[in-house]
């Protein structure tokens, strides 16, 4: 009995708000809820579509970033990945140093990520050779003692190493 009381007040609140005219057989809104019913649509809409625009325009990046590059990238957040796991080993004697040049590898590869070395990288291999003929692309990151990203890949039945040393003001070769 309570339920039915409270949906009859409710109803009875709501009705100024709608009204059905019955000679065109429409429900006529009020004109001011109306106009806030409009607002906060097309506040909805606008938010919606700019969060789509937003959506794109960062993720469009990411598509266009050739495989090469999506590779190398991959590799170096792997590696990052270790050298953090490996900053959080407890120190002793015997791994004291390790965690002091684990902590420098970190900084280094934050460094390369922060200034895109793969897209360097990729630049580099797309001007010295054809990406057609390129097979078996890998990627090694080497973090202990020194620092550098390898590149190995197969062109016309050579294998071939690009790498990316931190240490080296000329940094990319091919062997």
């Amino acid at each position: 009995m309570k339920k039915l009381i409270i949906t009859l007040i409710i109803t009875a609140a709501a009705a100024p708000i709608f009204a059905f005219d019955f000679n065109s057989n429409n429900l006529v809104i009020n004109s001011e809820i109306k106009s806030e019913i409009q607002k906060t649509l097309l506040q909805e809409v606008k938010s919606e579509v700019l969060g789509n625009i937003l959506y794109q325009n960062n993720n469009s990046g990411q598509e266009s970033k050739p495989e090469v590059v999506t590779l190398i990238s991959e590799k170096m957040k792997l590696a990052l990945q270790e050298i953090t796991r490996n900053t959080k080993m407890r120190r002793n004697i015997f791994t004291s140093s390790f965690i002091t040049e684990q902590k420098i590898q970190k900084y280094r590869y934050s460094d390369m990520l922060r200034y895109n070395v793969p897209l360097k990288i990729y630049k580099y291999v797309v001007s010295n050779f054809d990406l057609d003929k390129i097979k078996n692309p890998n990627v090694i990151c080497i973090h202990h003692e020194e620092t550098m990203i390898e590149f190995r890949f197969q062109y016309l039945s050579h294998f071939v190493v690009v790498y990316y040393d931190y240490n080296y003001k000329n940094n990319l070769f091919h062997i």
